[in-house]
């Protein structure tokens, strides 16, 4: 599994930082556990970006609200809680932000989606 500094430098649109330089940054941002979610969930976003032709970051706010879309209902079939929407979406908000790209969090169509799936998997 990647580390956390890796997933999120992979972020990097133009490919100028180097994962070694966000790892102090990381350490002392989120505790290591928080980070080591977000590297999966972020690995599984660029997954799901890569087998739909599109880039992950940055990330539209319609394909981030279709994914959660998928996300909540492979959770919802398997009988996870609604934290792993909450997992998904800081990871994708964390290399938004590392990114200084615009946050697809914050529009209206990723909270509803983000809402609705937590409802259906039940905060």
């Amino acid at each position: 599994m990647l580390s956390a500094a890796t997933a999120l430098a992979a972020s990097d649109p133009e490919g100028k930082t180097e994962a070694s330089s966000l790892t102090w940054l990381l350490q002392h941002y989120r505790k290591g556990s928080t980070l080591n979610a977000y590297a999966p969930a972020f690995e599984k976003w660029k997954e799901h970006c890569e087998k739909k032709g599109i880039q992950p970051l940055p990330a539209s706010p319609w394909a981030v609200a279709e994914y959660l879309q998928q996300i909540t209902a492979s959770a919802h079939a398997a009988g996870h809680t609604a934290s792993v929407i909450d997992r998904h979406c800081s990871a994708i908000s964390m290399a938004s932000r590392l990114s200084n790209l615009a946050n697809p969090m914050d529009h209206i169509i990723v909270s509803m989606a983000r809402e609705s799936g937590r409802r259906l998997l039940g905060y």
